[in-house]
């Protein structure tokens, strides 16, 4: 009897157990539901988005990243110590937070605690001391790595004269200190980029040549998959009931230009980077994003080629094309350019030109030039144009100035090359075609990426003693209004040397669903879309799902 009685209790508190916990689950997806729908049903998607991305993506290594569609992954599967807002400013990442002393030379980063890599590592000093290392020594042709010379010890580390950075030391597991040489006013800017992503250290050591094949970050999201047609991102560490970092469990990337077509033309997309605005916005399904990106199209000019080395000749050209036909031609997705630079340097009032196109001033600079070249007409000059970057729209626009100048050209075009053999094919033009997002906003990352002497990326040739020396007095410069006047004053010599011919500023665009919020980037373009930060009101979402389906069964 005892027993029985014993064997009773145990059940009834069972009962009472399996009772109160079913009210509690009642409870909780009644409350659930409330918060849903007062939040107009935002929130967390088990399913899968679909993408439009780009045929150009295709880096799955940080160091190979060398498109704006390219960082944009990335972004989402690697992580730096900081990162940028949509604001451009820094924010933590990796790193938990910063302290900076007085001298501004000694940044001391603490981790994040317990944060994994994909693999399943714990992200600790180490990883980010590898990381470093591994970038300065082996990314030998990285343009970046010069504006890490900047950290103590950095250049002797990778003319093999240390072994080691003496700049970057680990305090303690989660803790590590940065040391400058000088002050450098975008250093924090400078730990956004990809090249100062952090990968573990287990990777480094055993694959570091061949990160393509093992892809592994710290990121919200992991590659599940990827084929030449599509990359399959997870999130990583995902958990419906408890997840709050991450919004979306996956997001599909495709990249064939025929399957990106045939998704348009179906319907059958949830957000789009750079296709078709006009036909997403007749749907009414659609939201769109339209913002001017830190960019510029322009049309380069070799200075140390004859006859483009002429000055005279360069500034007929600046002069002689017509911004107004860029905005003709191209409407609102992009911005006629008077300056170089698409920052807002503090550029005197009075001195901003409405207009830079000249066509009488253009005339009397080429006459000039055929004066001093001995010729009797203008000379014939090549230009280069990479077909599969640059459309006939933009082309076309140039071609038509010079035949109003009387300048007479040869269109070379080229596709599918390296970085190396691309500089090569454009030494030997006089013109051509390039696009320059910036990596950093920071007039830095224009100025001195471009028109530096010393640097590999100065397509132009172009070469100017006072400019070079103006780019190594702001390098170090501490004040920030000092530093941007400095810019102002370099600006002001390249548009008087002319050796680029601006054109445009792209506008980004992104198309998404109306079921989606948080749909969000900064200047930098597509590189600054979070995916983890997007969310997904799932009432209206299913809609548009069940509307895709019923036109795919009557088709």
């Amino acid at each position: 009897m005892a027993q029985r009685t014993k064997t009773l209790k145990s059940l009834y508190s069972l009962l009472i157990f399996f009772l109160f916990f079913s009210f509690f689950q009642i409870y909780n997806s009644y409350q659930k539901r409330t918060e849903d729908k007062a939040s107009d049903k935002y929130s967390i998607y088990s399913d899968t988005l679909n993408v439009l991305a780009s045929s150009n993506l295709t880096a799955l290594s940080p160091y190979d990243a060398i498109f704006a569609d390219d960082v944009f992954l990335i972004n989402q599967v690697y992580q730096g110590l900081v990162k940028l807002d949509e604001y451009m400013s820094e924010e933590p990442d990796l790193a938990d937070h910063w302290i900076v002393d007085s001298s501004h030379t000694h940044f001391t980063f603490h981790l994040k605690k317990n944060q994994l890599f994909h693999n399943g590592d714990t992200v600790n000093a180490e990883d980010v001391i590898a990381s470093f290392e591994h970038f300065l020594k082996y990314e030998t042709d990285s343009y970046i790595r010069p504006y890490f010379k900047v950290i103590k010890g950095a250049e002797e580390f990778w003319r093999g004269n240390s072994p080691h950075v003496s700049g970057i030391k680990k305090e303690s597991f989660t803790t590590i200190s940065i040391f400058l040489k000088h002050p450098y006013i975008p250093f924090l800017k400078l730990l956004s980029l990809p090249e100062a992503k952090i990968m573990p250290a287990s990777v480094l050591r055993q694959s570091g040549a061949n990160l393509k094949e093992n892809p592994i970050g710290s990121g919200p999201y992991f590659i599940k998959r990827s084929s030449a047609s599509s990359i399959l991102l997870e999130a990583f560490h995902w958990n419906e009931r408890k997840n709050k970092s991450v919004g979306v469990k996956y997001f599909k990337l495709w990249l064939n230009d025929d399957k990106i077509y045939e998704r348009i033309q179906n319907n059958n997309f949830d957000i789009s980077y750079n296709h078709i605005r006009e036909f997403a916005d007749s749907i009414g399904q659609f939201d769109s994003f339209h913002s001017p990106s830190l960019s510029l199209t322009f049309l380069g000019v070799n200075c140390q080629k004859t006859p483009t080395d002429n000055k005279m000749l360069r500034k007929a050209l600046f002069y002689g094309i017509n911004q107004n036909q860029v905005r003709e031609e191209f409407g609102s997705i992009a911005n006629p350019v008077n300056f170089y630079c698409p920052l807002n340097l503090p550029r005197e009032s009075e001195i901003i030109p409405t207009q830079r196109y000249d066509f009488l001033k253009a005339k009397t600079f080429l006459n000039t030039a055929i004066n001093q070249l001995n010729l009797t007409e203008s000379p014939k000059l090549l230009i280069a144009v990479d077909s599969t970057l640059y459309s006939n729209t933009i082309t076309n626009v140039v071609l038509r100035n010079f035949d109003s100048l009387g300048v007479p050209y040869k269109v070379n075009y080229y596709s599918g090359l390296s970085l190396k053999e691309e500089a090569k094919l454009i030494r030997d033009n006089n013109l051509f075609l390039f696009g320059w997002y910036m990596d950093v906003p920071d007039p830095e990352y224009f100025f001195d990426v471009l028109f530096n002497s010393d640097q590999s990326t100065n397509l132009m040739s172009y070469s100017s003693a006072v400019v070079d020396s103006l780019l190594n007095e702001s390098y170090s410069e501490e004040h920030l209004e000092h530093r941007l006047r400095t810019y102002v004053k370099i600006e002001s010599i390249l548009m008087s040397d002319a050796p680029i011919v601006p054109l445009m500023n792209d506008f980004e665009e992104i198309v998404f669903r109306k079921s989606l919020k948080n749909v969000v980037f900064n200047r930098i373009g597509i590189v600054g879309l979070d995916l983890s930060k997007i969310r997904v009101n799932r009432t209206a979402h299913q809609k548009y799902l069940a509307q895709i389906k019923n036109a795919e069964k009557r088709s």
